[in-house]
């Protein structure tokens, strides 16, 4: 539902996709929370997520420079 209301508010292409992937993990994060699958397991995946992902956004940018 959300996808809908933030997919073009900014206009540059590559912000966008950074916004639209974080508004994907809130969601995907949301969905397991109300599922209550709050295991170790999930905790981990969750962090190597979020590196993984500020590591594509610091290597984007490196390239733009």
């Amino acid at each position: 539902c959300s996808f809908l209301c933030f997919d073009g508010l900014l206009l540059d292409s590559q912000d966008n996709k950074i916004m639209m992937d974080t508004v994907f993990t809130w969601a995907m994060e949301h969905a397991f929370t109300k599922a209550q699958m709050h295991t170790d397991l999930f905790a981990q995946i969750s962090i190597l997520e979020s590196c993984l992902m500020k590591q594509q956004h610091k290597s984007n940018s490196s390239f733009t420079q």
